[in-house]
């Protein structure tokens, strides 16, 4: 089990900005955050997104663990043939090595940059 506030600092400390969530999103989302990962000639290569996720409404007493808040991580990379792929990370991932999973797939040198599509 995570501590919610530890996960939520380290974000922040990591550059992450803190947003309200779409209205799009599942009404058990209560917080986004997202950064932006830039190559060295400062161009975006890509986003990652979390997710606080707070399912206390469904806690009862075979689901007490529902009570803690999650995080999931995500992205979305654009191979060079222009194929779109998403990424979930779910409950358990932490911010460092996620980042670090993220880097490793993106420079395999398939994927292409977020600024070289818009």
């Amino acid at each position: 089990m995570i501590n919610t506030e530890d996960f939520e600092r380290e974000l922040i400390e990591r550059g992450y900005i803190k947003y309200k969530p779409s209205p799009f999103k599942d009404d058990c989302v209560t917080d986004s955050f997202q950064k932006v990962i830039k190559d060295d000639s400062n161009k975006r290569k890509y986003f990652v997104d979390w997710d606080k996720w707070d399912f206390s409404r469904y806690v009862d007493a075979n689901h007490p663990d529902l009570n803690n808040p999650a995080f999931e991580g995500s992205t979305q990379l654009t191979t060079k043939d222009g194929e779109v792929v998403d990424i979930t990370l779910h409950a358990g991932w932490g911010i460092k090595k996620a980042e670090e999973f993220l880097a490793k797939l993106f420079d395999t040198g398939w994927f292409k940059l977020y600024d070289n599509d818009y």
